[in-house]
């Protein structure tokens, strides 16, 4: 099994696309995402759509949390850019993220650390 390892994506769908179709060059069978998806200057709302259409274990990462959990009025310039570009179903996607995922026996997701995200 090959196994790709995604995190801190952050609103780039030029990225994620080049990433996938390496992916896809590759043979990579599996993958997980470690958060921070969206936010970002670029372009938070193709990032979720093509995001959400992989069937990849993904865990939310500190931004994600926020995104979901606080007012714009007190988010960060990344964070602003992405509230104004999502779309409820793209919230409701991140608020059912879980913060760790024991994946197999061998392989724990966390974004930071198990106990706090932005450590």
């Amino acid at each position: 099994m090959k196994l790709a390892v995604l995190a801190d994506i952050r609103g780039s769908s030029t990225a994620l696309a080049a990433v996938l179709e390496d992916m896809q060059w590759l043979g990579v069978s599996t993958a997980v995402n470690l958060g921070d998806h969206f936010s970002g200057p670029l372009d938070a709302l193709g990032t979720a759509e093509l995001l959400m259409a992989q069937d990849f274990q993904s865990i939310r990462g500190n931004h994600d949390r926020w995104l979901v959990e606080k007012d714009p009025s007190e988010m960060g310039p990344s964070d602003k850019v992405a509230n104004t570009q999502l779309k409820q179903p793209h919230f409701n996607w991140l608020r059912g993220l879980p913060p760790t995922l024991q994946v197999s026996e061998d392989i724990f997701l966390c974004h930071g650390t198990p106990k706090n995200d932005v450590t």
